[in-house]
């Protein structure tokens, strides 16, 4: 770069001999980085703060009186710095026999093996013998839950997981004890690590003192190969691996992607293939026999599935899951349609008088940390797509101003202006007249703060969620949401249900079903694809009830749930996505294509080919293909013809009366491969998913005041009054057998104390 090409700040440094570019107050590592200068480090992460307690990065600095840490040691002009002088390797070879002295020679039965940045580093700059004769130090392991494995004796104290559960994760949750050659690194009053970004202190250990858990002591680094893959638990779908091993994933690890996840990978979609292999999986196609589930080949099952297709022709109804694959996501419309049948993705949907399909966000991800005002409106965004959170958090350490409008308090890990309400559609109301937009009716008045965050000069960003979505009114806040997104007042990102709801909705070339309506239909046949009913669907009273009266189901899947089982009249196995090839689109639009990492258990197959087969058996129009390459070359032309819907205009909704019944999905129940993932279900998280919260008010209106427990028509939950919660409102956890099938019709829930 030539002296006019630089930037203002822009300024030259010599590193080992040779004239760098450098930016005025750049450390001295990230040039060394950014120029493929290798130094040593151990502390150092280009994602956390500087620490500089490791000194493995001391490098010779001309005019300096000892080694400088690269790490923290700024730039400046005209710098001559020596990375591999002999006083340089002096400094790091010591560092390295420092470190060496306590660490235990157990490299042959650690995790970490084979990836370890200890080993690669004791290579370079080790001795091969050690001139240390005392006994090493020892420390206990600590019990941190279920998905992190702690060997402390091996920690050497770079404080990288301290530093991520403050900065990242926003969590606390680990420090440094004791001073000197008794410092140990644990957690607080010795209690669990329950962030929902936990796995990542994994990644970022340079030795093994903190490994994965449920993957311990099961594969070794170089026996496995890698295969890339996406996260299908939110519509963020976050770049990952797949470590494969024998025919069978043994652990993910993130994949970096600046746009999307970064360097990081959300817990659930770290640890969610082991439900990959629940023993409820689907393996054989099945058909029902003298009322029983038999074993059958796929021949017969496909003969059997076609023929039930044919007698439900012109009155069928569909329900696909929102994170199958676009290919999928056609066919399956394609195959409904052609068959005179209606089908839908939004499981969850109560309302459906506004007919927009989802649709992209406004700020992408990668721009939610770049922006000054934030309102978070009906969403947990720790829960609902916690690395979208965590932009929000990078938002909130620079400044920008963030607000919570809900039924909860939630507890977010960044400072917010929160106000709790009970009545959704008027908040919202209330929002768009402190945008100038006023709703007639409205009579809910905003906290002074949020008025300010959304009436600043910047257009403030809304995130809305499941609170917004799945509400009972959710037509009438979405239309007004986009109303004013669409006339320059918010950036609307609504965050859409499942992994590939963007995919969904350019596969139906945005058509949508009223999947309330179709659930009252008596006379329709049911098809699921991927999808549990009593936990899947919000709705799922009204069609336990259509079965109970008669109608057909014929379901595909990768699992047997107790409804399908008991049901079913024709059950084909599907591989998960995971197990097979797809195209999927995340909320910034951004398309990408996946391999199957494994092949599917048994002899279930990729979905596409099942419909294509299914397809072929009733000798439907646009079936007749055999690579997948056809079936994406459709979907594209599908995506590239888009219908334009308008949302029918309504008045605002009434506030309502009594106590609401409100469902939230908690964070490790949003899908059938997450409910049956034995370590997340093992975590506090999900441990405290089971229970109703409420307001004492709220209990006190349902006569529950003095309950510690509340029995529902599928068991017990534990109940636990919240003052964080607005009164009037009840949040039921979704995905729980206790939770299963029930209806959150005007009524209510049926609920008995348990003393």
């Amino acid at each position: 770069m030539s002296a006019s090409e630089q930037p203002d700040n822009g300024i030259t440094i010599e590193i080992d001999g040779v004239s760098y570019p450098a930016r005025k107050g750049q450390m001295l590592i990230e040039v060394a980085d950014a120029n493929g200068i290798a130094i040593p480090r151990f502390c150092y992460h280009e994602k956390l703060s500087v620490a500089a307690n490791c000194r493995m990065c001391l490098v010779e600095v001309e005019k300096a009186p000892k080694p400088l840490p690269a790490c923290a040691t700024p730039v400046n002009d005209g710098m001559v710095v020596r990375t591999r002088s002999p006083l340089a390797r002096r400094a790091q070879q010591n560092v390295m026999e420092f470190l060496l002295i306590n660490h235990p020679l157990d490299c042959p039965i650690c995790d970490q093996g084979g990836e370890c940045e200890l080993q690669d580093v004791s290579m370079g700059y080790g001795r091969s013998d050690s001139r240390y004769g005392d006994s090493k130090r020892a420390v206990p392991d600590r019990d941190v839950g279920p998905l992190v494995a702690t060997i402390m004796t091996r920690c050497i104290h770079c404080t990288r997981c301290v530093r991520f559960l403050d900065e990242i994760a926003g969590t606390h949750e680990m420090g440094g004890i004791g001073r000197g050659d008794r410092t140990e690194i644990g957690t607080f009053i010795q209690r669990s690590i329950d962030s929902e970004l936990s796995g990542n202190i994994i990644d970022i250990c340079p030795v093994g003192a903190l490994t994965n858990k449920p993957f311990q002591y099961s594969a070794r680094a170089w026996e496995m190969r890698a295969r890339e893959s996406v996260g299908l638990h939110d519509g963020l779908q976050s770049r990952l691996y797949y470590h494969v091993k024998n025919g069978r994933i043994k652990r993910a690890v993130p994949r970096h992607d600046e746009a999307v996840n970064e360097n990081w990978l959300a817990d659930r979609d770290r640890y969610s293939h082991f439900g990959l292999e629940s023993e409820d999986r689907l393996t054989q196609p099945m058909i029902r026999k003298n009322g029983k589930l038999e074993p059958v080949s796929w021949e017969e099952g496909l003969q059997q599935a076609a023929a039930w297709l044919k007698d439900h022709q012109n009155r069928l109804a569909g329900a696909i899951h929102p994170s199958a694959s676009c290919e999928e996501q056609f066919l399956f419309h394609r195959m409904l349609d052609a068959l005179g049948g209606q089908e839908d993705f939004r499981l969850n949907l109560q309302d459906a008088s506004d007919r927009q399909p989802p649709r992209l966000f406004d700020v992408a991800v990668e721009q939610v940390e770049q922006q000054a005002r934030i309102l978070v409106l009906g969403c947990n965004p720790r829960e609902e797509m916690p690395l979208l959170n965590h932009r929000v958090r990078k938002a909130a350490r620079r400044g920008a101003q963030i607000g919570l409008l809900d039924v909860c308090a939630h507890a977010l890990n960044y400072d917010a202006q929160v106000q709790t309400v009970a009545d959704l559609p008027a908040a919202v109301a209330a929002c768009s007249a402190a945008l100038g937009e006023p709703v007639a009716g409205t009579t809910l008045a905003l906290d002074a703060a949020l008025k300010d965050l959304l009436a600043g000069e910047e257009k403030p960003l809304v995130i809305a969620g499941e609170g917004v979505r799945n509400h009972p009114h959710s037509g009438w806040m979405i239309r007004q949401l986009r109303q004013l997104a669409d006339a320059g007042r918010i950036h609307l990102n609504l965050l859409p249900e499942g992994g590939n709801a963007l995919g969904a909705m350019l596969a139906r070339g945005g058509v949508v079903s009223n999947l309330p309506a179709l659930l009252q239909d008596a006379e329709k046949g049911w098809v699921l694809y991927q999808v549990e009913p009593e936990h899947d669907l919000l709705l799922a009273a009204h069609l336990q009830a259509r079965l109970e009266e008669g109608a057909g189901l014929l379901a595909l899947g990768s699992y047997l749930s107790p409804w399908m089982a008991a049901h079913a009249e024709v059950v084909l196995p599907l591989a998960h996505g995971a197990e097979q090839a797809g195209l999927y689109v995340n909320v910034d639009g951004l398309q990408t294509e996946v391999t199957a990492a494994v092949a599917p258990p048994g002899q279930a197959q990729a979905g596409w080919r099942v419909l294509r087969a299914l397809g072929g058996t009733l000798a439907l129009a646009g079936f007749d293909f055999h690579e997948l390459a056809d079936a994406r070359a459709a979907f594209e032309q599908a995506a590239g013809s888009q219908a334009a819907l308008a949302g029918e205009v309504t008045a605002l909704p009434a506030s309502p009366a009594g106590v609401q019944w409100l469902a939230r999905t908690p964070i490790y129940h949003g899908d059938a491969t997450l409910r049956r993932a034995t370590p997340l279900q093992q975590t506090r998280l999900a441990e405290e998913a089971a229970q109703l919260r409420m307001h004492p008010e709220t209990a006190a209106a349902l006569s529950l005041a003095s309950a510690s427990a509340v029995r529902l028509a599928g068991g017990e939950l534990s109940l636990c009054l919240d003052e964080n919660m607005a009164p009037g409102v009840v949040c039921l956890p979704r995905g729980l057998a206790q939770t299963a099938g029930l209806s959150l019709e005007a009524e209510g829930v049926q609920v008995e104390a348990v003393q």
